[in-house]
């Protein structure tokens, strides 16, 4: 399993697959795309037909990062 974070801007067909040029050698079972911006239809749908095992997305704003950053790092001091 991977973790991959998607750039801040609207996510593009282009993007998924310069995400799969990355990771195809990795031989996964499963990815995780977290998504800072919206994802077009067409990229959404593309995501089945390029990627060979299954990947999930999820949509997070950078403030809800940073407050789970900060909560994090407050139960290590």
């Amino acid at each position: 399993m991977k973790v991959v974070f998607c750039p801040p801007e609207p996510v593009k067909i282009a993007v998924i697959r310069e995400i799969y040029s990355g990771v195809k050698e990795d031989n996964l079972s499963r990815l995780i795309l977290i998504l800072q911006s919206r994802i077009m239809s067409r990229a959404k749908e593309s995501i089945k037909d390029i990627f060979p095992f299954k990947v999930d997305t999820f949509q997070v704003r950078l403030s809800d990062m940073l407050v789970a950053l900060h909560i994090s790092f407050s139960f290590c001091k």
